[in-house]
């Protein structure tokens, strides 16, 4: 899933009626596993000036990139968040492991070649999966579809269940920049 799905889903199943800083700490979970593949893609696209068929096809299955992506997508260093949070009586810190975790498990069958090894230091062992969010050779053109009508449901999902402003607002800016993603996508990767 790309981190805009992630958020919506990790919204719709964790924020009942949540006040603002659970809603954000959901939002933070959910976008924390990508956010190494985030800085990867600014250092190389902008700063590096790499082409991006260099960027996804080289760059981004180096091994040093990859040990970087894969510490935000490790389950057991999640579950010590989890567990530390617990413990320290930190609710913000166990929302923002459980939206985490809950992109770890969305990504787990939907990435193909590209699968992080969600059980890193501890494993180099990844899921290949048959199916990939973003692949068409692995069903990712349907893939994408299927995506973007879960991301329109959720919004509307959520647009009804929260009614403070502030809530509201953020659902606005994410389905316009989720938008504006794909719009992006289309008109530079597709090409």
């Amino acid at each position: 899933m790309d981190t805009g799905a992630h958020i919506v889903c990790n919204l719709v199943v964790q924020s009942k009626r949540s006040n603002g800083r659970v809603f954000a700490a959901i939002i933070a979970g959910a976008i924390l596993p990508d956010l190494p593949i985030m800085l990867f893609y600014a250092w190389e696209s902008i700063i590096m000036k790499s082409p991006e068929s260099v960027i996804w096809s080289d760059l981004y299955y180096l091994p040093a990139w990859q040990n970087f992506f894969d510490i935000l997508n490790s389950l057991p260093l999640i579950l010590v968040a989890l567990i530390l949070g617990v413990i320290f009586k930190t609710p913000l810190i166990v929302v923002i492991a459980l939206s985490m975790t809950l992109h770890v498990l969305l990504d787990l069958p939907l990435h193909n070649d590209d699968a992080h090894r969600h059980f890193f230091p501890f494993s180099d062992w990844r899921f290949t999966s048959p199916v990939s969010y973003w692949d068409p050779r692995y069903y990712g053109d349907i893939m994408h579809i299927v995506q973007l009508v879960l991301v329109a449901i959720g919004l509307i999902i959520l647009w009804f269940r929260h009614i403070s402003r502030m809530e509201k607002t953020v659902l606005a800016m994410l389905g316009i920049g989720y938008l504006l993603f794909q719009i992006f996508v289309v008109v530079v990767w597709s090409g």
